[in-house]
């Protein structure tokens, strides 16, 4: 059971909105907790909102940056033509 809950260099990319509302999250459970410390914070983030701690830390560093941003989005490849003729060859 413990294997299907750790997954090994799986990288997840998350939206801007995605960091935005666990960085929400984060400061309502500090309003609920005042006396925990940053790690115990995290901890609870993290079963909060199911993202990792590692996660939830770059999403902390990226807020104070102020460069809270979405991944880029995945460039279309588009396939070169097989057997094409052009006017050169058509001489």
């Amino acid at each position: 059971m413990a294997e299907n809950l750790l997954s090994v260099g799986c990288k997840q990319q998350y939206s801007s909105q995605t960091k935005l509302v666990a960085l929400r999250v984060r400061e309502y459970l500090r309003s609920l907790h005042p006396l925990l410390n940053e790690g115990e914070l995290d901890n609870e983030l993290a079963v909060a909102t199911r993202i990792s701690v590692r996660s939830l830390q770059r999403f902390k560093r990226e807020a104070k940056d102020n460069c809270v941003s979405s991944p880029p989005s995945k460039r279309q490849k588009t396939s070169p033509v097989l057997n094409s003729i052009d006017k050169f060859d058509e001489e």
